[in-house]
């Protein structure tokens, strides 16, 4: 006898209108939390205070190193949330994730030194020498992962 492999299972994370919609207001509430730390903490306000001056140079609040900030903290987050919702914690899934992320951020650094983006020309040294962005990288994570962690 074979068994049916393509009905949901009582309890599975897919059935049902009330998990899209918890899973489509915890994609907002992720993508609020990757652009306004970023936006914030990088010295930018909501307003367009701040941000890239032509007398002094590039910034780290510069509209570009913000931009970047902010995805490399969606695509820390996002990788980190599918590992704890599928609840696969073993070798191969962290040995993917952390590739991905090591490939994300060297293309990241090959496209700024081919100068394949010259509107990012000295970004990764101007956002490594402060602070922030490592706080930055560190907390959005933390905070878009927590939610799932502590329901859990």
């Amino acid at each position: 006898s074979s068994k049916n492999t393509h009905t949901p299972q009582p309890g599975a994370l897919h059935m049902g209108d009330r998990h899209f919609w918890l899973w489509y207001l915890y994609a907002l509430y992720v993508s609020a939390v990757c652009t306004y730390i970023p936006t914030f903490a990088l010295g930018m306000s909501a307003m367009g205070h701040g941000g890239f001056d032509h007398s002094y140079g590039q910034g780290p609040a510069d509209f570009e190193c913000v931009g970047h900030t902010s995805f490399m903290c969606n695509v820390l987050s996002v990788l980190l949330i599918i590992a704890v919702y599928h609840n696969t914690w073993w070798w191969f899934t962290q040995l993917s994730l952390w590739i991905g992320m090591i490939f994300f951020y060297l293309s990241w650094w090959i496209a700024v030194s081919i100068d394949l983006t010259p509107e990012l020309t000295n970004a990764m040294d101007i956002l490594h020498a402060t602070p922030d962005f490592w706080l930055v990288i560190t907390l959005c994570p933390v905070i878009c992962v927590a939610p799932v962690i502590i329901i859990r």
